[in-house]
């Protein structure tokens, strides 16, 4: 074996051995991508959980809940505000969610899942109401987000 095959042998190896990192690296970088997915969604899984248990953590804001969403009575200003100031906080966060899902970092399910958290706000009279308001106003800039919503809407309404 003379010097110019071992200069070969060793070119083959340097090649071989450059071509097993890159694949190491695609490897490692679609892991990290996968955990930043994994940890993008229990972040916001979080975010939304804390948000929706803080509204009926105790009985009066059970009640709240349920007197804003489900009954038909009259309720007073300060309530009205406290819905709008709720419900503002809750479709930032479901607006949040619809980005990352249409840029790859959540998956479907997820966005199912809070579809139907959505659903149960946006079902009622007073839900609908805002909906109706916050739509050409705090959320007309990014009329994705309105389609989505405005369909998710359309949706729930009976045949």
């Amino acid at each position: 074996m003379d010097l110019e095959t071992v200069y070969y042998i060793g070119q083959s190896v340097a090649v071989l051995v450059v071509i097993i990192t890159l694949f190491a690296l695609l490897f490692q970088v679609r892991q990290a991508n996968l955990l930043a997915k994994i940890e993008t969604t229990r972040t916001v899984w979080m975010h939304g959980s804390n948000l929706l248990y803080s509204q009926a953590e105790d009985d009066e804001k059970a009640q709240f809940l349920h007197r804003a969403f489900f009954a038909d009575g009259e309720i007073a200003d300060y309530e009205k505000t406290r819905i709008g100031a709720f419900l503002y906080a809750f479709m930032v966060h479901v607006e949040g969610v619809l980005e990352m899902y249409e840029s790859g970092m959540m998956d479907v399910i997820h966005l199912n899942r809070m579809e139907a958290s959505v659903g149960m706000y946006l079902n009622s009279r007073r839900g609908r109401q805002w909906w109706k308001q916050a739509r050409q106003t705090a959320f007309a800039p990014n009329q994705n987000f309105v389609a989505f919503i405005d369909r998710l809407i359309k949706s729930l309404e009976p045949n």
